[in-house]
């Protein structure tokens, strides 16, 4: 199980390069990647999966409570009402992250359309009243896709299912546990730097990521926030070479 949860995380990355890749072509997948990428939208045969070991999910979350500090999983009887974030005009906000974005004028903001199609799900799934119910049943959802298609850099974020891929909660340490994990697997692939940064006035924990496949070149940066059964994942993606904006200014 912690094998697939592995690639379900690096998954993610695949998902952005394959977006908006910029005009020059530098942003194709790797091989690696595209490996990554067959399980992030394989939820007809993990949702079963998931299914069948809820007794067994919900035991392991009792005999491991996650730890309550800002960047590991808060208390178990704290209520956590999932709600979809909103965007007007340039400014991105959640409610049940407290994130706050602006992004660049440089960059598009993805419909509701073109999310769908990237987590596998129709786009009435997505929507505000529906959306909760969408991230219980799925391994991973997008509630904010931000992309400069010139540029080939990609802001999102996402919410991934932990009771979904990996059957239990976990702590933000052990989320990045795992994701270091992943990538130490992918040939060409670089941990350069880990931190706990502000984002919004939340902690989160930031690692950063390069990989060399070939002619390409490219960044990964992972922002890590547990938030009960769910991972907040803020992903940023670009070809390696590319200045990327302040990303913590943006979500100040």
């Amino acid at each position: 199980m912690k094998k697939f949860f592995a690639t379900l995380l690096a998954g993610l990355v695949i998902v952005s390069f394959t977006a908006c890749k910029p005009q020059t072509g530098q942003t194709s997948p790797t091989d690696a990647h595209i490996h990554f990428h067959d399980h992030i939208h394989q939820e007809e045969t993990t949702a079963p999966e998931a299914s069948e070991s809820t007794a067994e999910s919900s035991e392991a979350s009792s005999e491991n409570p996650p730890q309550a500090d800002e960047t590991n999983a808060p208390l178990q009887n704290e209520e956590l009402q999932l709600s979809k974030g909103t965007i007007n005009g340039n400014i991105y906000t959640s409610d049940f992250t407290g994130l706050k974005f602006t992004k660049p004028d440089s960059f598009t903001y993805l419909s509701d359309d073109e999310l769908a199609l990237k987590i596998g799900v129709s786009t009435q799934e997505l929507a505000p009243d529906i959306f909760p119910f969408t991230a219980d049943r799925v391994p991973a959802v997008y509630d904010m896709w931000a992309t400069d298609s010139k540029d080939g850099i990609n802001i999102s974020v996402a919410y991934e299912n932990m009771h979904v891929s990996a059957s239990v909660a976990m702590t933000t340490d052990e989320y990045m546990e795992m994701l270091e994990g992943a990538f130490e697997n992918t040939k060409g692939t670089t941990l350069v730097q880990k931190s706990s940064v502000d984002l919004s006035g939340k902690m989160y924990q930031k690692a950063i990521f390069t990989t060399e496949a070939g002619n390409t070149s490219t960044q990964s940066i992972y922002y890590i926030r547990a938030m009960g059964k769910l991972m907040n994942v803020v992903l940023v993606t670009a070809p390696a070479n590319t200045e990327l904006p302040d990303i913590e200014k943006l979500f100040g």
